[in-house]
């Protein structure tokens, strides 16, 4: 593989780190990335990345070496039980036979390696694993090595498939019933939760929106809230406001068509479980509705662009609608973006995360990738980014939704998007996670930002009730660490610098996009501090909106 000039290969002597920059490639590319290693628990540390492919529905191609079949079992150093290693997270797995030197036509390994990458990009997309034993010599004598590479030179080939993602199509019954019930509706909703298969669900959803008359609440991760298209319907600020019981009761839909999978803000998961008499239709390109809190009345197993297409063509030709309902959200929405707005005008406004990383959507350039780590930095950008015209990619590893792997996530993104930025927001402890994927940020040299976030903990237990039980929270929950982790930079050749001020960051923050190389932009903040602002600021604009925004309530 290594000798074949299509093969653009990376390595990296931590297995978990190169399993999470692959998988990190894969969902740049939306295309399959493979990740090789040797046998042992060398194949085992791919197991996370292999998980949050799963559930993410991302094409990680898995490929283990192993040894010869005659000698597993029998204690042959490294030497573990590789078959179906990674249980049922892969959608294909197959244990190739031993490869014959003397042939050099490969036939026995192509046709799984052709059928592992056609399940990978599924639907169900997701991870593969492709166990290839050898026997010894595992390494075959040079003239053997040469006759080998010659037959396989990219040249003398056959000729390749592309690799495409294929799309599912709803039965005629399932969507007509969906668009019968949208028809009716009086306040439909659209909800578009995490999803990456398409730059292109925006354009439809947003003219279905708009022949509805609908609010679309996009998360963050949806690829709908910064794509470039009309952001008239989109809403963006649902989080902070659903959170005052009388302004969730004014917004109650009657009908909500859901795609994409489970939203960010858990606010918005229980709003709409609590819509218990509203039909909810979901509608999912590989039949996996998430749906932990049992409110989907009508499931669709269709690729969402062609639903909304085809939505479209339908509704369009239906009687005008009603738009008091889509004015009732656009106006609580533009009065909470106002305020916030407003609460974070003055340069030299106290630092709160939640404005730092609606900064590295604000000041973002066009085509800029955003990769946002759990646990609070998605949550950040969720509730207080806002809709932006200007196209940007958003990735996360939201499947797992796991804190692991996320700095080779965004090596591996970067690797993908070499001529753009790709900016990484995380927290200190999913930071010291992965330090060692900070071997690939300073050896590519791509222009990977890194905005630390670091409170000196698990920041998000900060707002859970056990933060009140102040004898065991701080040592056995938020564990500080107390680490100066502008060390870790120095350690790899990584420019760093701290900031003091919001100010301070968006004016550093702006200038670093343009330059080459990977940079640490560190934020320091305090976690009980963060809490105390965050609820103050979503008081202020609850108190806003119920001051401005007036609305029946029928």
């Amino acid at each position: 593989m290594a000798h074949q000039r299509s093969a653009q290969v990376w390595t990296n002597p931590d297995e978990r780190s190169a399993g999470f920059f692959a998988l990190g490639a894969a969902k740049a590319l939306r295309q399959p990335v493979a990740a090789i290693c040797t046998s042992g628990t060398a194949a085992a540390n791919y197991y996370p990345a292999v998980i949050e492919a799963h559930y993410s529905r991302s094409p990680l191609v898995i490929l283990t070496a192993d040894r010869q079949p005659r000698v597993r079992g029998r204690g042959a150093p490294q030497t573990i039980d590789q078959i179906e290693l990674y249980s049922r997270y892969p959608v294909y797995f197959a244990d190739l036979p031993l490869p014959d030197v003397g042939d050099p036509t490969g036939l026995p390994w192509r046709l799984p390696a052709k059928q592992a990458c056609d399940a990978a990009i599924g639907p169900p997309a997701g991870p593969v694993h492709l166990n290839v034993p050898f026997d010894e010599p595992f390494f075959p004598d040079p003239d053997g090595v040469e006759h080998l590479l010659s037959a396989l030179r990219d040249d003398e080939l056959p000729d390749r498939v592309p690799v495409a993602r294929r799309e599912s199509d709803a039965d005629d019954a399932t969507w007509q019933a969906a668009a019968g019930k949208l028809a009716q509706s009086r306040r439909p909703l659209i909800v578009c939760g995490p999803q990456d298969f398409s730059d292109h669900l925006a354009d439809g959803v947003t003219r279905l929106g708009a022949v509805l008359s609908a609010p679309i609440l996009a998360d963050i991760a949806s690829q709908v809230r910064c794509n470039g298209a009309t952001t008239e319907n989109v809403i963006s600020h649902y989080d902070i406001y659903l959170r005052d019981q009388s302004i969730a009761d004014a917004l109650c839909p009657d009908v909500v068509l859901r795609l994409g999978g489970l939203p960010t803000s858990k606010m918005l998961n229980e709003w709409l479980a609590a819509q218990i008499d509203t039909e909810q239709i979901a509608v999912s390109a590989d039949g996996e509705i998430t749906d932990p809190y049992g409110t989907i009345s009508l499931r669709v197993h269709a690729d969402p662009e062609i639903i909304c297409r085809r939505l479209f063509e339908v509704l369009r030709q239906s009687q005008s609608r009603n738009s008091d309902y889509l004015t009732r959200w656009r106006t609580v929405d533009i009065c909470a973006e106002k305020t916030w707005s407003k609460l974070t005008e003055v340069g030299d406004t106290e630092i709160f995360e939640g404005s730092i990383v609606a900064s590295v959507f604000s000041e973002s350039t066009d085509g800029t990738a955003i990769y946002l780590s759990n646990s609070m930095p998605i949550r950040w950008a969720d509730g207080y980014a806002g809709a932006r015209k200007i196209p940007m990619r958003v990735l996360c590893n939201r499947g797992a939704n796991g804190i692991d792997g996320i700095v080779s996530s965004a090596a591996g993104a970067a690797w993908a998007f070499p001529d753009r930025p790709v900016v990484l927001v995380i927290g200190d402890i999913a930071f010291g996670h992965d330090l060692n994927g900070l071997w690939k940020v300073a050896e590519m040299n791509r222009r990977l930002k890194i905005v630390l976030l670091n409170n000196d903990g698990g920041g998000i237990f900060s707002f859970l009730p056990i933060a009140g039980h102040a004898n065991v929270f701080e040592r056995l929950v938020a564990m500080p660490h107390g680490q100066d982790l502008s060390l870790a930079a120095g350690l790899h050749g990584i420019r760093h610098c701290r900031v003091e001020s919001l100010d301070d960051f968006r004016q550093t923050f702006s200038s670093c996009l343009s330059r080459e190389g990977p940079e640490i932009i560190e934020v320091v903040t305090n976690r009980d501090r963060t809490v105390q602002l965050h609820q103050e600021i979503g008081r202020r604009i609850q108190e806003r909106i119920a001051t401005e925004a007036l609305f029946q309530t029928s």
